[in-house]
């Protein structure tokens, strides 16, 4: 199943509305590297919100799910004083890199609250649904969602 441009566009457009929707005040947001760049930015740009880190959390290998790896995680400093974080990745499947991200902000980062949001919820397979998302998907079990930023999966190999 493929996401065009106009889809992202709109999806990040009701993610920002949700969550100016919820009059929650956020100190950053903090894109889940390297498929939540794309929509990181625009729902930063959409809540004119400028303090922006990512982390690097990955679970899947190409298209195959594998386990959970943190690749980078931001420098404490930049999170100083941080109280309410907003994760934003492209997509949630089964839920579990945006918990395990969740936990590791609560847990190691003293923050003391942390949303969570995508662009698309894989309905079929989500477990943990994030606090605001623009569209739920029912999909095939083994129909991997396609982004434009997918395109250059794999040209390394």
């Amino acid at each position: 199943m493929k996401i065009h441009w106009d889809e992202i566009e709109r999806y990040a457009d009701i993610v920002a509305k949700k969550v100016l929707d919820s009059h929650y005040k956020f100190d950053i947001i903090v894109g889940i590297a390297t498929s939540g760049l794309v929509p990181t930015t625009l729902v930063s740009k959409a809540l004119g919100i400028k303090n922006v880190v990512t982390i690097s959390a990955s679970s899947y290998e190409g298209y195959k799910k594998g386990s959970l790896k943190f690749l980078n995680l931001p420098r404490i400093e930049y999170l100083k004083g941080v109280k309410n974080v907003l994760l934003v990745d492209d997509i949630v499947a089964t839920g579990g890199t945006m918990e395990a991200v969740r936990n590791l902000f609560k847990n190691d980062f003293d923050v003391l609250d942390v949303k969570t949001s995508s662009l698309v919820v894989s309905e079929r397979v989500c477990e943990k649904y994030p606090d605001f998302y623009g569209k739920s998907i029912l999909r095939e079990e083994d129909d991997f969602i396609f982004f434009p930023w997918d395109k250059y999966e794999g040209f390394t190999e």
